[in-house]
């Protein structure tokens, strides 16, 4: 028996197993079998008497060994605490735990979970181990990217295996950098379209292992955001990984800009310090551009978030619902004003204009006319120029006539002066005498108000009659001035050129009865014509040059005797 013991000790010494036995029930969701971690590498879980055992967990707890057995000993929704002992020194062993918080990636999937260590790091061993089991699930702030552990099943991992982000779905253009060893590869590919739970490299340079990968062949298992960057883990179906050049498992950072797919890509686990374009030297940086992409447009090219996506449709939608709200107020309003103005022309009756009055008119012009109320001025004005089809009708006092509700056609129509001087300005001055309506056309009672528009039309119309009137007086005034300055150079004339040259007397200017207004005017006239024969007549006449005398041209009359003869023919004329 001592010799057993003996061995027994020994055994514990040399490995520094441990069991520890719990009290009441506490399993893990893991079912029995083998698993593989993303940083604890393969476990053996077995349940035995209501406790699960993880063996081969790797921990540095001893100097002798690198992996413990845990056992559960505690639960509390999704948080699990395991425990173990460990020998310290020779024959003193330690009590201590850790708190795992383990969930489902999805609820249809048992074959992949995800965990989280929620114990602290102790300062000594540098674990996340504890010997204050009431502590041990004391961490807050652990669910991050970085803190991630992944738990796949062996053999299940085509049917653990998500589809990847949208935004890495295509066929891509690959050139990657190996920043441990500064050496870059190009013409290499991708593809995720023909499998969408699976990265299918093509690595043009076969020394280096493009994504931890020697096959090319990574499935997804989970996803997830942080910041404007997509994170997904994946696993390697390399057969055997040797945990140097090619690992089980990596962490992808992604992000779809201007057309490119940046990306990083760390062994095992995420960083916090790595994002889709950084990443520490043990690393590798890629830009595929794609030939195509097979996912959704928006989020290839976004890389929104569906709650964003979300909002924005809901705020669309706000949007839409408001501008129908605001055009059913509208309409709404206009239904209202329009029943109010109905309602008010049947109370103002005779002061709106007949139906019978509206024939002849469009239908624009009929309901422009139906929509005008009487609104009586506030103060009394004169006579005022009506439209091209009425007249107005003035009291002896000034001031307009009021309705009183007679037919149009039984009231006497009087026309003021200042209308018919109106119509006369618009007719081109001539006066046509009383304005004739159309057949079946009824004018609209004279107390009706004239639209304002029509008023500025009319006097328009004339102040350009009055102007053309002012241009016609002026140019009459100056063809008259014209005319009397001419009549003033015919008289200043030499005398001599108001004689014939052949018949040889003075030749009288055409009178024009134009200037003869009176009987004082024609006789003043008839003095001035007597007086200028006279002073013709007692003119000396002068032969033509190269005749000696007057008998060569009369015939042998003396100049002298022509003369005297002339001189007596005008004094009996006079």
């Amino acid at each position: 028996m001592a010799t057993i013991m003996s061995s027994a000790v020994l055994f514990l010494c040399c490995f520094g197993l441990f069991f520890v036995l719990t009290d009441g029930q506490c399993t893990l969701p893991l079912s029995d079998g083998t698993w593989h971690s993303s940083t604890r590498g393969t476990w053996t879980v077995a349940t035995s008497g209501g406790a699960t055992e993880v063996s081969n967990f790797e921990a540095a707890l001893s100097n002798s060994s690198n992996v413990a057995t845990l056992t559960c000993q505690q639960s509390s929704g999704t948080q699990y605490i395991l425990g173990t002992n460990f020998e310290e020194f020779f024959q003193e062993f330690i009590n201590v735990s850790v708190c795992l918080d383990i969930r489902t990636i999805s609820d249809e999937n048992t074959d992949s979970y995800i965990f989280y260590f929620a114990t602290a790091v102790d300062d000594a061993t540098g674990e996340r181990f504890t010997n204050n089991t009431d502590g041990a699930c004391s961490e807050i702030g652990y669910e991050t990217v970085a803190n991630v552990q992944i738990l796949v099943k062996d053999g299940f991992v085509a049917s653990a295996a998500m589809q990847l982000p949208n935004l890495a779905l295509g066929n891509y253009s690959v050139t990657y950098e190996v920043l441990l060893s500064a050496v870059t590869v190009e013409n290499c590919t991708l593809d995720t379209c023909t499998n969408k739970t699976l990265m299918e490299f093509g690595n043009s340079d076969p020394t280096q292992y493009l994504g931890f990968t020697n096959g090319g062949q990574m499935y997804s298992i989970y996803t997830d955001s942080s910041g404007t960057d997509t994170f997904t883990l994946t696993y390697n179906a390399d057969v055997s990984p040797d945990g140097i050049n090619t690992h089980r498992f990596a962490c992808w950072a992604l992000l779809y800009s201007d057309g490119t797919l940046q990306a990083t890509v760390l062994p095992e686990q995420c960083e916090g310090s790595q994002t889709s374009t950084a990443v520490t030297s043990g690393g590798q940086r890629l830009t595929m551009t794609p030939y195509f992409t097979c996912g959704p447009e928006e989020e290839a090219v976004g890389g929104l978030a569906g709650w964003v996506i979300a909002l924005i449709v809901l705020g669309i939608l706000a949007l839409i619902l408001i501008v129908a709200i605001i055009i059913v107020f509208i309409c709404m309003c206009k239904t209202v004003a329009s029943l109010d103005d109905e309602e008010m022309l049947k109370k103002e009756g005779s002061r709106q204009s007949t139906p019978d009055s509206l024939v002849g008119y469009g239908e624009k012009e009929k309901e422009a006319i139906k929509t005008i109320r009487y609104k009586p001025s506030k103060r009394e004005k004169p006579d005022r120029e009506r439209t091209f089809d009425l007249t107005e009708i003035g009291k002896p006092g000034g001031g307009k006539k009021l309705q009183d509700g007679q037919p149009v056609e039984a009231e006497k129509r009087v026309e003021t002066s200042k209308s018919v001087q109106l119509r006369k300005d618009i007719q081109g001055g001539e006066s046509l005498g009383p304005i004739v309506f159309p057949p079946g056309k009824k004018p609209i009672p004279p107390t009706t108000p004239r639209p304002d528009k029509d008023d500025e039309v009319l006097l328009r119309i004339k102040k350009e009659r009055e102007r053309k009137e002012r241009e016609r007086e002026e140019r009459r005034k100056k063809e008259k001035q014209a005319e009397e300055l001419r009549i003033k150079m015919e008289v200043k004339k030499d005398p001599e050129e108001m004689v014939d040259k052949v018949i040889k007397h003075p030749k009288e200017p055409e009178s024009s009865d134009e200037y003869e207004t009176d009987d004082s005017e024609k006789e003043e006239r008839a003095k001035q014509l007597m007086e200028k024969r006279r002073r013709l007549a007692g003119a000396t006449w002068t032969p033509p040059g190269g005749l000696s005398n007057a008998k060569d041209v009369v015939g042998g009359r003396s100049a002298g005797s022509d003369t005297d003869t002339m001189r007596e023919n005008l004094v009996g004329r006079s």
